[in-house]
């Protein structure tokens, strides 16, 4: 569906005019409007997002546009978000989501913004001279043929490229889970071991190990979760893991794991990790390692103490 509203956009001649129209908010946080595309692709995947930004011919706006596409909220995301709101949000709401999942858009929009903003001061790189300058296309109505052939040729590349490695990191956890044994399996020493990590997020090992394993690909975290709480007993893991989250607990107490605080805590982890390999991967060839490595190490502490504060703060107003 992004891509084939990206798709519309691009073939109307829609997206020419809206870098134009950006250009005077992106330069307030040090960009211009030839970041608009790279950012506006970024909620999309972050991969032909980042490679777009070959086309920003300053250094410092390239870097930032870099920087912050990570932030935008992917098309990976959507699976995550479609499970927590599903818990947060009564399904008789269905409303109240729609305006939830539209408040997670525009806050990883205004969080990037202030990363933007603060990373420009700490690159330390003069701003681009050159201005902004875009040849507008005329109006016309989308070629449906061009549009239809552009998003199918994008999503297979999008399954080939994140379908083989959600399968292969579904199977390897999958094999981890079980290996030695269902009740002591490597993933399970791993995850007790890393336990006193996600405990601030109020979160047990078992949901520490499927954020883990979410850092192969976002959209591995629900395929994890059933996986654990499969093993754990329960009959459906695909349909019915809504109602295991809500009844989960700690080990050894009635203590729920999945509470709106530590549910919200989890979306504010989302919301700022850089959990996607893939994405490191290519900020490594476009960039460098230093620059990838620093956005990786700096993205995922960022989105635990975001988290963790999150959910002590929730805790103190009484929210469970």
């Amino acid at each position: 569906i992004l891509f084939l509203a990206l798709g519309l956009l691009e073939d109307s001649g829609y997206l020419a005019r809206g870098a134009m129209i950006a250009d005077r908010f992106l330069a307030m946080i040090g960009l211009n409007g030839k970041s608009f595309v790279p950012l506006l692709s970024g909620n999309a995947c972050a991969i032909p997002a980042a490679m777009a930004a070959r086309t920003i011919p300053g250094k410092r706006e390239r870097l930032l546009t870099l920087l912050v596409i990570p932030l935008m909220s992917c098309s990976a995301r959507l699976p995550v978000w479609g499970l927590l709101l599903g818990f947060l949000i009564p399904q008789d709401r269905p409303l109240m989501g729609g305006f939830a999942l539209a408040g997670i858009y525009l806050a990883s929009l205004i969080f990037a913004s202030a990363v933007a903003t603060v990373g420009g001061k700490l690159l330390g790189i003069e701003p681009s001279l050159t201005g902004f300058q875009v040849e507008l296309p005329q109006w016309r109505s989308p070629t449906l043929r061009t549009v239809i052939v552009s998003t199918w040729d994008r999503t297979i590349s999008y399954v080939k490229r994140a379908g083989l490695t959600i399968l292969g990191v579904s199977v390897g956890f999958w094999f981890f889970m079980t290996f030695p044994s269902p009740d002591n399996s490597a993933m399970m020493m791993l995850g007790k071991i890393l336990s006193p990590l996600f405990a601030p997020m109020g979160l047990d090992w078992k949901v520490g190990v499927a954020l883990l394993a979410a850092f192969a690909a976002r959209e591995v975290f629900v395929s994890a979760l059933a996986v654990v709480y499969s093993i754990q007993g329960s009959d459906d893991a695909t349909d019915g893991i809504l109602q295991v989250m809500r009844s989960a607990t700690f080990e050894g107490s009635d203590q729920l794991v999945f509470t709106p605080a530590s549910t919200i805590g989890l979306i504010v982890f989302f919301l700022i990790a850089l959990q996607c390999m893939t994405t490191v991967a290519v900020m490594r060839r476009e960039v460098s390692n230093k620059f990838a490595i620093l956005q990786l190490v700096g993205f995922v502490a960022l989105a635990w103490v975001l988290a963790t504060i999150t959910v002590q703060r929730l805790r103190l107003l009484g929210v469970a």
